[in-house]
């Protein structure tokens, strides 16, 4: 073991001719590592490009997102400063769409869903220890498939 370690040490200060025969390579071998090369120049240029970080709205954060971190701050800050800002940190937003979202009114998806987070918060049989049978809750709208009244 130490005699292998001492020959590997000789052959990399060039002081030992390797055991192994090297032999030519060919056109079709010379071919496949140039595009081996290649492939790893790409990968590498690749890997060195800076990172975005993506979330789940994209690459800047939904609308609802940014009309609520505006509602929090509004008290504090005027409006047009606050999306003059937000522009600058590359979330772009105008006063316009500020407004038009804070008048619209509640999509039908958007109201279902706090009805289903409203009947899964509050279960049915409260203080009675256990549930007799299926309920409906009375928050769900007849409409919802699975809902009986």
């Amino acid at each position: 073991m130490l005699r292998n370690w001492v020959e590997d040490g000789e052959r990399v200060e060039g002081l030992r001719v390797s055991s192994v025969a090297v032999r030519p390579a060919g056109p079709q071998e010379v071919r496949a590592l140039k595009k081996r090369i290649a492939e790893l120049e790409r990968a590498n240029e690749r890997s060195s490009r800076p990172v975005q970080r993506f979330s789940l709205g994209g690459v800047r954060p939904p609308t609802g997102v940014i009309v609520a971190y505006i509602d929090a701050f509004r008290g504090r800050f005027d409006l047009e400063p606050i999306c003059a800002v937000l522009t600058e940190h590359g979330i772009t937003i105008a006063p316009s769409t500020y407004h038009a979202r804070t008048v619209a009114p509640v999509s039908p998806a958007a109201l279902q869903e706090a009805y289903l987070v409203y009947a899964l918060s509050h279960p049915v049989g409260r203080g009675l220890g256990r549930v007799r049978g299926p309920q409906t809750p009375s928050c769900c709208p007849s409409r919802w498939p699975g809902c009986r009244p």
